[in-house]
């Protein structure tokens, strides 16, 4: 299990509870949602402002000609922040040599990557889904050793109703966590509608991501889903069911 794992998993739960007798106002409130920085380039210097901006993560674009210096410093410069590798080209080798020079997880952001890149298990993976994929496609996501996958939004000023909609259906049919990577013309008021269609995380540029850090904080608390619990026999159960027939009153002599 790793640190994104571990991450994930507390934003699930809303977050850890301190350990102790503090009284609970003083406990600090858990972030609603992860908030991880893009950037364009290798480069530690943009990396290490990436870290400084509050970032929970810090993804980096990597390829087979990245030399191991390279990520190295990458890792140095995202200090204690995670730090992960966008992949568009190579398999389980790229991904052995970036778990030994520090990554915490790599993006598969390509679907001609190589499918021995799943059988790597000490680097957590998340894994880019496309608009266009189908239903059933989405659903066999479940069933892959990824621990979350990312949506991209592709330009306009705000989140429209369709990619709305797109995420609802993805977090609803994956059943993973779900990361939306926004582009720079979006701003913090996409936050909630992706919060409540069941999205953990936002990827975003470096220079978005002070606002957005504030308005995660900002956000209020989730509504109560106000679906009806009704109990449903099984078809098989229901169909040779018959109702009880009534009995017939015997006719007087």
């Amino acid at each position: 299990m790793g640190k994104l794992t571990d991450r994930l998993k507390e934003l699930s739960r809303g977050g850890g509870q301190p350990v102790g007798f503090a009284p609970v106002a003083v406990r600090p409130t858990p972030p609603a949602m992860l908030v991880m920085a893009s950037v364009e380039m290798a480069e530690a210097e943009v990396a290490s402002q990436a870290a400084q901006s509050e970032a929970d993560a810090v993804l980096a674009p990597v390829g087979p000609a990245t030399t191991d210096d390279t990520i190295r410093t990458l890792r140095n410069a995202t200090r204690r922040t995670l730090m992960g590798a966008a992949l568009t080209a190579g398999g389980k080798d790229i991904v052995d040599r970036l778990q030994r020079a520090g990554c915490d997880f790599v993006l598969l952001s390509n679907e001609t990557l190589s499918a021995d890149i799943l059988t790597e298990e000490r680097t957590d993976k998340v894994l880019e889904i496309e608009p266009a994929w189908s239903d059933i496609f989405v659903r066999e996501i479940e069933r892959l050793p990824v621990e979350a996958v990312l949506f991209r939004i592709m330009g306009g000023e705000r989140l429209s109703l369709q990619q709305y909609l797109q995420c609802l259906r993805i977090a609803s049919l994956a059943r993973k966590p779900v990361l939306v990577l926004l582009p720079g013309s979006v701003g913090t008021e996409a936050l909630q509608p992706l919060r409540d269609a069941g999205v953990s995380g936002v990827v975003v540029p470096v220079a978005s991501v002070k606002a957005f850090r504030a308005a995660v904080r900002s956000l209020p608390p989730p509504r109560k889903s106000k679906e009806r619990l009704e109990a449903v026999l099984p078809l098989g159960l229901t169909a040779g069911r018959r109702e009880p027939e009534e009995e017939e009153e015997p006719e007087n002599a």
